[in-house]
């Protein structure tokens, strides 16, 4: 299932690592829960702008 922005995914147990992909695809179903993602997808894509190269490679 491929499941655009905003989508939560939740990487550990305790809640405290969430982040928001621009694009997630999720194989396992039991992993699309309601209100987020839980636990490691198959494949995240995040789409960087011109912009956000200059200030990752300043």
């Amino acid at each position: 299932m491929v499941l655009p922005s905003p989508v939560s995914v939740q990487l550990d147990e305790d809640d405290r690592t969430m982040i928001q992909p621009d694009v997630v695809i999720c194989c396992d179903r039991e992993k699309i829960l309601q209100s987020h993602v839980y636990g490691a997808p198959d494949m995240v894509i995040e789409i960087l702008l011109p912009s956000t190269r200059k200030k990752i490679w300043a």
